[in-house]
């Protein structure tokens, strides 16, 4: 099956949820720090090296503890893109 190219986070949700600032997408950041999590742990389990694991996982702690916006999975563009701090 050929690929479109599309890519639905670009199409989606680029502008109305990050080029907005409103960084709400309806997918709790603490739900996507837990998926990374998961993903990370089994990858080790596995014996399956994952270097970005961890700072991916600092990224989303950070994002987290980041008051107003722990509920937001997008809140990791204000934070180290320098969006939102109006």
């Amino acid at each position: 099956m050929p690929s479109s190219g599309r890519n639905n986070t670009t199409e989606g949700k680029l502008k109305q949820f990050i080029i907005s600032e409103t960084f709400a997408d309806g997918f709790p950041l603490r739900l996507m720090a837990k998926d990374v999590r998961t993903a990370d742990d089994m990858a080790h389990a596995l014996g399956i090296a994952t270097p970005m694991a961890g700072f991916v996982r600092a990224a989303l702690g950070g994002c987290s503890a980041d008051a107003g916006r722990e509920g937001e999975s997008h809140a990791g563009a204000a934070v180290y893109g320098g969006a939102g701090r109006g």
